[in-house]
């Protein structure tokens, strides 16, 4: 059996898995890459950044403050 990879917007997988499972096709669906509880991480870090963007620094200006040995 081969595999193959598609890339498939958002929006349209259910209609691409549906279509692809009545042709008779094996479909294996799409694992999220972050839970949900780290997806809620990443949008209450997105929110500080947006709402407090002083906060945080450029990563121009943070990268001049590493070390390295």
């Amino acid at each position: 059996m081969q595999q193959l990879t598609v890339h498939i917007p958002d929006n349209k997988i259910a209609f691409f898995i549906e279509l692809t499972q009545s042709l008779g096709f094996q479909v294996d669906k799409p694992q999220a890459v972050l839970s949900g509880r780290q997806m809620e991480e990443v949008m209450e870090q997105h929110n500080k950044i947006k709402n407090e963007p002083t906060d945080f620094l450029d990563w121009d200006e943070a990268r001049k403050t590493l070390k390295f040995d």
